[in-house]
Parts: C-alpha cells; sequence; structure tokens
C-alpha cells in the first residue's frame, strides 16, 4: 500500500484548478527532469491547451522530458503495452458489422424474443451497441447479466442472450472493444502490483465523472504513483441541484479510495470573482439552472441570435465575428462553443470560407464529406444502381476522374444520345443506345 501523497482538488469551473494541476507537474518536472509524469486528461482538446500553457509560462523550460498525455483509452492501450499483452482492437464500424450479423443469426436461429422483428436494422445494432458500452463501463459481466436477465423481462433476455453472443465473438477471433480493453488493462494493473511505480507524478484533470471501470483504474493507478492530483469541479452552495452529478463524482473517487486503503487529502479552491468578467455575466454564471433566480438586464453582455437553421445560424455568428474582428478584437479571444459539432462543424466551416476569417476548427470535417471521396463512393455504386443516366454523366463530368479519350465534347455526345434514345439507366440500354447513334 502506498504512502504517497493523493490530492483530490476541488474547485468551482475557472477557479485555477488546471493551473494548480499544471503548477505541480512543471514542478515535479523541474525536480526530476528524466522521472516519468502520465497526464490524464478527457480528449485532444485538452491536451492541446494544456500543452500549449506549459509552452507558455516564462518560468518553464521549453523542452519536457517523460511527460505522457493520455485520454482514459490510450491509457488502456499504453498499460496492456506494459504488461506485455497488446490486443487488437475492434474499431467502430467493424465491430457495428458484428453486431449486425449477431442479431441476423440470432433471429434466424429464433432465440429473439422480442426484438426479432427490427434485429437487422442499422438503428438497432446501434442502439445495442451504445448498451453494451455502458455495461462494460460499469464492469457488468456478460454471464452476470444473463443470470439477472432470466429472471427479468422478455427484452432482459434478448438484450442478455445478444450482449453474451457478442463477447463469445470477440473471444472466439481474440478481439477486443474499446471498452473491453479498459477490462484488461484493469485486471492487468490489479494483478500487476508493479504496473505505474515508475510514475513520479499522475495529474487527471478536466473530468467531471468517471465510470466505475474508470474510476477503479485511477484509484489504482494512485496507489502506485508517487504523486497524484485528481481534479474535480464544484458548486458551492448548490450541491443539491445543478451540483448534483459533482458531488456524486467526489464521492464516487473517495470510496474506490477508501476501499483501496489508499490515503489521500482534499485540498478546496474557492473562486475568486473575476473583475474582468462584467456584472451581467457573473449573475448568470451564479444563477443559471436555479429557480427563483430574478431577471436582470445583460448590460450588453448577452446577445440572442436567432436562425431557422444551422446553416443561417452560422452565418449569422461569424458575421458578428468579423465586426469584432474589424474592431479590433483579437482572433485569439474569441473562441466559439457548440453542442452539437455534427450539425454545426460543416455550417462553421462553410461560413468561415465565405467570410474569410481565420477559424482554427478542434474537429476536421469527416472524410465522407471530402468531395473527392464523395464522387468516389458514386462512381463504386454506379453498377449496384444499374448506370442511372445522369449518375452516369455525373461520374464522367467528375473533375476528380480524368479517363483517356473521353474528353467533354464526347461526354456531351453520349448525352446527347442518352436522351434521344431514351435511356434511363441499365448496362444494356447504353449499349444499344450507343450501337444506334453509331
Amino acid at each position: 500500500m502506498s504512502t504517497l501523497s493523493t490530492e483530490l482538488l476541488l474547485a468551482p469551473v475557472g477557479a485555477g484548478k488546471t493551473a494548480y494541476a499544471l503548477e505541480r507537474l512543471v514542478e515535479a518536472v523541474e525536480q526530476q527532469p528524466f522521472a516519468p509524469v502520465w497526464v490524464l486528461l478527457p480528449g485532444t482538446r485538452q491536451e492541446d491547451a494544456l500543452r500549449q500553457r506549459m509552452v507558455e509560462r516564462p518560468d518553464s523550460r521549453r523542452v519536457h522530458f517523460n511527460v505522457s498525455f493520455f485520454s482514459f483509452y490510450t491509457l488502456y492501450f499504453h498499460l496492456l503495452d506494459l504488461a506485455k499483452n497488446p490486443q487488437r482492437e475492434l474499431d467502430d464500424t467493424a465491430r457495428i458489422r458484428l453486431l449486425r450479423v449477431i442479431l441476423k443469426d440470432l433471429k434466424r436461429s429464433h432465440q429473439l424474443e422480442v426484438y426479432g422483428s427490427i434485429a437487422e436494422t442499422l438503428g438497432f445494432a446501434q442502439i445495442v451497441s451504445d448498451l453494451i458500452y455502458e455495461l462494460k463501463q460499469n464492469i457488468v459481466n456478460p454471464d452476470d447479466f444473463l443470470k439477472v436477465a432470466r429472471n427479468g423481462s422478455a427484452k432482459d433476455r434478448d438484450l442478455a442472450r445478444i450482449y453474451n453472443a457478442y463477447q463469445d465473438s470477440l473471444r472466439q477471433h481474440d478481439l477486443v472493444d474499446r471498452e473491453g480493453e479498459g477490462w484488461l488493462a484493469l485486471q492487468e494493473v490489479t494483478d500487476d502490483p508493479s504496473i505505474g511505480t515508475h510514475v513520479a507524478l499522475l495529474v487527471a484533470d478536466g473530468f467531471d465523472h468517471f465510470n466505475p471501470l474508470q474510476a477503479r483504474l485511477l484509484g489504482l493507478l494512485a496507489m502506485r504513483a508517487r504523486q497524484t492530483v485528481i481534479t474535480l469541479p464544484t458548486i458551492p452552495g448548490r450541491e443539491s441541484t445543478v451540483g448534483r452529478r459533482f458531488v456524486e463524482a467526489v464521492n464516487q473517487m473517495r470510496g474506490v479510495l477508501d476501499d483501496l486503503r489508499q490515503p489521500y487529502s482534499i485540498k478546496h479552491i474557492e473562486a475568486s470573482p473575476n473583475q474582468e468578467r462584467s456584472a451581467g455575466l457573473r449573475y448568470l454564471a451564479q444563477h443559471s439552472f436555479g429557480a427563483g433566480a430574478a431577471p436582470q438586464p445583460s448590460e450588453g453582455c448577452l446577445t440572442l441570435l436567432e436562425a431557422p437553421d444551422p446553416t443561417q445560424e452560422a452565418g449569422a455568428l461569424l458575421r458578428r465575428v468579423k465586426r469584432l474582428l474589424l474592431t479590433g478584437a483579437a482572433p485569439d479571444d474569441i473562441v466559439i462553443a457548440v453542442r452539437d459539432w455534427e450539425r454545426y462543424g460543416a455550417a462553421l466551416a462553410t461560413a468561415a470560407r465565405q467570410y474569410r476569417l481565420p477559424i482554427a476548427l478542434h474537429y476536421g470535417e469527416k472524410l465522407a464529406n471530402n468531395p473527392a471521396i464523395i464522387a468516389l463512393l458514386n462512381l463504386l455504386e454506379l453498377s449496384s444502381k444499374d448506370f442511372r443516366r445522369r449518375d452516369v454523366l455525373d461520374a464522367l463530368r467528375s473533375p476528380y476522374f480524368v479517363i483517356d479519350g473521353l474528353t467533354g465534347e464526347w461526354v456531351s455526345k453520349l448525352e446527347h444520345v442518352s436522351q434521344s434514345q431514351l435511356v434511363i439507366s441499365g448496362r444494356a440500354s447504353w449499349l444499344e443506345a450507343v450501337e444506334v447513334a453509331a
């Protein structure tokens, strides 16, 4: 059992949790330049921001050795690599495909009591995929779930059979999924007490909750590292309402550490009033989601834009951003936060190109939205769609394909032939029309 320090740092949003964690990180690196430091963050955005803050510190060296950044999923892979037990991980596309095959087989063998009629739909496979990940995050074994489901409803029994068949298939082919890799990583860390003992400092920052698997793994690693700092948000005075989620996260982490008999300390950072923030924003931050708050004027700090769709909304927003830039605002002082990147990402990128704005997107556009990829997919689908007239002509006129000897003039002639011969689709119809025209 470790007697070294594990610290839970609790503070409101914006009160300096990351700054404190960064201070401890730089201090550890300065004292032991080559000692391993692990930094656990929710994603690449937080990693990029922390790296930037590290190099911009005026009192810090610009080169740091042995500082490794992880999300939980990259940490799983790293831990299995340390344990000399790397796995073949199934990506999301192959995983959905595997689930659809399993659902089809269960339907054909009449093992589904309720979900047989929708078993082969893509939507049902995606819903089951999410459910399986949720079960794995809560460390629910397929056999345990099946035992409970036997005394439950027919729906429960169907889901248990699907879960068991899915997990059996993974074992049969020596595969793991994303959450299953976490299971194996937790098992390896539990079985091998030497994993993680070389870490001088473990920092977990930017999380507002952990699932049971993550909390257990983090607690075990906290026992091994010489120093551990875990930051968690709080909302003082509102623990029973909007802050309940954060209280549960703190209690969960404390429960894991108590169960592991790992000593820890708790440090609170009080929110200091932000003098640069207007009174209107301070009032909004203090009373959001609270009942009975009296309305207050926004004092120009909050503007509502209304638009009928994401495209026009993004256009209105970026026109406002451009006005700010033309009046002297620095680009780095403007941030656009969206709740649903799938809806707004493409609209923001398009509007930024229209208004020639220097925006940095945290997520690039999907490969499937790339015009060249769309053209290639359409080309590959010509045969399955029986060479429909408009699809064929679009493919021949695409700027992404060059066919020797087939110029734009010949494509125009082919279009004229297809019109005169009333070609709608079909390879035979195209060949017959060309022969008649010749």
